[in-house]
């Protein structure tokens, strides 16, 4: 079995640990160690789906966790929120599950910060506002090194920074080029209210209450501010280097950058950023930033965030014609300019086929759409590299499996009311789907046999 595909398990029997656990009503103490195992134990599997990754430099391996499939073209690169003193892996990957993201289908990769790679020392030595200036600038300079190593290996990347990531993500833009394909900031803030990183440079927490509906800055603790380390000193460097970045005023650092690559969310009843200021808003419109409030606290929007808009993301730009020259080579040959079709109306995977060792083979899904689906479902291609149709099937649906570790791997779609086999001839795959042989789903749910491409 691949190890991308253990990972999933590993996930799913986490998840129902923590929900069996929570059950019986477990203490905080117990909770956090179960999360804390699992941490190590994504962080062991992520020492394995390294290896997948030949000629990966030292100096980017040593900053990184890894889960997902390392196949896939599409990379998502988390900075991640808190502060925290140590990675917390498992929150990272419970991220894709709510937003039912498939594990073979992104690569999924989790940055350290300055303070991750020294989290004893950093349990047990106070730092100062200056200190934290220096150890955010190295965060920040670390998560573009790893953004700029994924890019040139021709990935889609997507850098995805939510709460304290968000301001790491923010001076990325300030001090880094664009190079990634989107940015995804969420619940953030532009320019933090002088009294609130004024505090955090003194290492206490405060945060958001709502009162008729107006923000007014209170007294938190770590655990209410969403930060904190392992013990009192841990608490108080972490809200010292929140300080750290957020007493930058972005709506300036970023007057003269790129931001169109950028997508903000919000939340309007966010207790601990608080809600963005009319005078973010109008910055982020002059911009064309595109934005979205939802009307909750802090983590109801992260929430939100996930289960409604990451995955449509994710989908946006895999399918993005833009970064995608097979397909782009296929609409050209296929439609005229004034029948071109939306990016969303195709979905399209590199798949492991090789009837010419010198070019690459992508299955093209169409997925709406008059001329390529009917009531029976639509019409999905094998297409080289060049966008040349190799072969073409009708009549197909959602999911999408394909057979692992063959030279001509059978497909399974959904077509006529159930599973159905396609089986390559030699020249082409049947080109009728709704006619091929039936196949039982426990097949495809064999260990290691098949691997979901398309998702319903």
């Amino acid at each position: 079995m691949k190890q991308y595909k253990y990972l999933f398990l590993l996930l799913l029997l986490s998840i129902a640990m923590v929900s069996c656990a929570s059950l019986f009503g477990p203490s905080q103490e117990e909770a956090e160690a179960l999360i804390a195992k699992k941490d190590l134990e994504i962080d062991s599997i992520s020492e394995v789906l390294k290896q997948q990754l030949p000629g990966l430099p030292e100096d980017i391996s040593k900053n990184i966790v890894i889960l997902g499939n390392p196949k896939a073209n599409t990379v998502i690169i988390n900075a991640q929120g808190g502060p925290m003193t140590s990675l917390h892996n498992f929150e990272n990957a419970y991220s894709l599950i709510q937003a039912k993201i498939s594990f073979d289908s992104v690569f999924l990769i989790n940055v350290h910060q300055y303070q991750t790679l020294r989290t004893k020392e950093f349990e047990s030595k106070l730092i100062n506002f200056e200190d934290a200036k220096k150890y955010d600038s190295e965060s920040v300079r670390i998560l573009a090194e790893v953004v700029n190593y994924f890019k040139s290996k021709g990935s889609r990347v997507i850098v995805l920074g939510i709460s304290f990531g968000a301001f790491v993500v923010e001076d990325l833009l300030a001090n880094y080029p664009s190079n990634a394909d989107k940015y995804i900031i969420v619940v953030g803030r532009l320019d933090m209210p002088d009294k609130v990183w004024q505090e955090f440079a003194k290492g206490n927490y405060v945060g958001f209450k709502y009162k008729h509906g107006e923000p007014e800055i209170v007294k938190f603790t770590a655990e209410e501010a969403g930060m904190g380390g392992g013990n009192t000193i841990g608490d108080k460097n972490t809200s010292i280097l929140a300080a750290g970045l957020g007493y930058k005023r972005f709506t300036q650092l970023l007057r003269e950058k790129d931001l169109s690559k950028v997508v903000y969310f919000y939340g309007y009843k966010d207790d601990q950023v608080g809600r963005l200021s009319n005078e973010e808003i109008k910055f982020l419109k002059s911009k064309n930033v595109p934005f979205l409030h939802y009307d909750k606290d802090h983590g109801g929007t992260i929430d939100e965030f996930l289960v409604n808009d990451f995955k449509k993301i994710v989908y946006e730009i895999e399918n993005d014609r833009n970064n995608n020259l097979p397909l782009v080579n296929f609409l050209k040959k296929n439609y005229a300019k004034e029948e071109m079709p939306k990016n969303s109306d195709y979905a399209i995977k590199e798949i492991e086929f090789d009837s010419n060792p010198q070019t690459k083979e992508y299955i093209l899904l169409a997925i709406s759409g008059m001329q390529e689906c009917g009531s029976g479902g639509c019409n999905m291609y094998i297409i080289n590299e060049l966008g040349t149709a190799l072969c073409k099937t009708t009549v197909v649906n959602t999911p999408i499996y394909i057979e692992a570790g063959k030279k001509y791997p059978d497909i399974v779609v959904w077509s006529d009311g159930k599973y159905r086999k396609l089986v390559f001839d030699g020249e082409q795959y049947s080109p009728n789907a709704s006619v091929a042989e039936g196949v039982e789903e426990s097949e495809i749910n064999t260990a290691g046999k098949y691997r979901l491409l398309f998702s319903q």
